[in-house]
């Protein structure tokens, strides 16, 4: 199923003001999970680790590929998130949260081991980071996407308040600022 069709495009500054209702008592549901920018990796505890990254950090990318990958490979438990640094960040996460959940982190890897490969690049140009890169080769992954790996809980709203909300309560918890961060879940 082709889905690399580009939703609107937002601005963080669209979500200055969000009215959320309060969630005592209230269970998440199945679409408040698939339509969450945090991804737990393995059995996750009060033993797992934390890898806070940014899709348009290079420096994401090297933890990523140098760091994270040895500890999914020895079976060490983690939780995944995405952490929204600017209008890109929010509008390629906002794509990539067409597929569902469970199959996120394989396209966040994928794009990162192309970046590590250098085939695609963040990396600044002398006047800018060039995030088209990435945009491309989304369109490219997001053209052939299997039905059962599409999310049909998606909005891109729900997504980019979803991905906000995350990066405020990264903030909040574990006082993230910037990409990477690796430490415990809290």
């Amino acid at each position: 199923m082709d889905i690399s069709a580009h939703p609107k495009q937002f601005k963080v500054s669209d979500f200055s003001t969000v009215n959320l209702t309060s969630g005592v008592g209230r269970k998440l549901s199945h679409n408040d999970l698939e339509n969450s920018c945090a991804i737990p990796v393995g059995s996750v505890n009060k033993n797992s680790g934390i890898f806070i990254f940014s899709l348009t950090c290079p420096f994401s990318e090297k933890t990523f590929i140098t760091q994270v990958v040895p500890m999914l490979r020895s079976g060490k438990s983690m939780v995944m998130a995405n952490f929204i640094r600017n209008d890109y960040d929010l509008n390629i996460w906002i794509r990539l949260a067409k597929i569902k959940a469970a199959y996120r982190m394989s396209v966040v890897s994928a794009l990162y081991k192309y970046e590590f490969d250098g085939r695609i690049s963040t990396e600044f140009d002398g006047q800018r980071k060039n995030y088209n890169d990435i945009q491309e080769m989304l369109d490219k992954i997001l053209s052939n996407v299997p039905i059962d790996k599409v999310n049909t809980s998606y909005t891109p709203e729900r997504a980019a308040i979803s991905s906000l909300v995350t990066t405020a309560g990264l903030n909040q918890l574990y006082g993230v600022t910037a990409t990477p961060y690796m430490g415990n879940v809290k």
